[in-house]
Formats: structure tokens, sequence, C-alpha cells
């Protein structure tokens, strides 16, 4: 199976997955206290020992979170008890990813809000197919660089090994050859 087909094939079993889980989420209450909401899709990382932190790890995985093993820019927020300092911490508090005790976390979880839209990619500009040659036109021979560099040499004309080959020689060259 090509590696593209796989890509595509994958990408969309996860937007399926992130649609399932996102549906049917209850809006944010309206006394919202807790910041930017957790949403479908979001990776956590936890750090520290807590009573809570097994369940919520199994909790979170059910419910769409991703739970990593380290903190990265695409860490959406560290679940830390605020006594522990360690290497998660101090990624964190350089990436300014946010850090939540676990209880907070529970709350975030209650109120998980579906996957953000992803932006999305930007268009590429499609390569336009060679225009077709005109019905009475003739025919021109392509010719190679190497072969036009040879000719420019021969005839006196300075190019170098590479690069393009300049204007001034295609154009003498094609007067050369009509």
């Amino acid at each position: 199976m090509p590696a593209t087909a796989l890509t595509a094939l994958l990408d969309a079993a996860e937007t399926a997955r992130t649609a399932r889980l996102s549906a049917g989420l209850k809006p944010l209450p309206a006394q919202w206290a807790h910041g930017e909401p957790l949403r479908v899709g979001d990776k956590v990382a936890f750090t520290g020992d807590s009573e809570l932190r097994d369940e919520l790890e199994q909790r979170a995985e059910r419910l769409g979170v991703r739970v990593m093993g380290n903190v990265s820019r695409r860490t959406a927020l560290l679940v830390t008890c605020g006594d522990f300092t360690g290497t998660k911490a101090k990624s964190a508090a350089s990436l300014g990813t946010r850090c939540v005790p676990p209880e907070d976390f529970a709350v975030l979880l209650e109120h998980l809000q579906p996957a953000a839209r992803p932006t999305p990619a930007p268009q590429r500009t499609p390569k336009l197919a060679p225009t077709p040659p005109a019905v009475n036109a003739v025919a021109v021979p392509t010719v190679s660089p190497a072969e036009m560099r040879a000719w420019a040499r021969t005839n006196g004309y300075e190019v170098s090994d590479r690069g393009r080959v300049p204007a001034d020689v295609v154009a003498a060259y094609k007067e050369a050859h009509p």
C-alpha cells in the first residue's frame, strides 16, 4: 500500500474518531472560571504523584484526550500537584504550558469541548498543464543546457558549468538554430 494512501486512511479514521468523541458534548456553563477549556484531541501530560492520577489518565484517554509522556509545544496542559519541580514542570514553564492541579483537570474533563476545527491546509496552486502547440506551429527540438553551454563556449560566450544559461546566450542559440 502506498504511504500516501495509508496516511490518508489514518487521517480519515482519526477525523471520524474525533467527530464521534466530540458529538453530544455539553457547552460550557455560563460561569466558567477555568480558562481555556480542554478539547477532544488535546494533548496533556502528568507529573508528580496524585491519588487521582491513574483514574484521570484512563478517563482522559477514553474521552479522546491524548496523555503524553512529556511536555512539548503541542501540549495543552500539564496536570501537576504543584509541589513537584521536575523536567516536565521546567519544560512547561519554558514553553508557557498551562499547569493545573488534578482536581481542576477533573472539572475540565467533565466539561470537555469538541475538537477545535483544524485550520485548513493552504491550497497549493495547481500546476498548469503545458499548452499544446498551435496547429500550424513548428515543433522546436528541446536542447539540453549542456548542449547549449557547449555551443556557447565554442562561439566565444562565457558560461558557467552550472545554473541557468544566460538569456543572451539562449537568444543567440535560438537565432543560430532557426
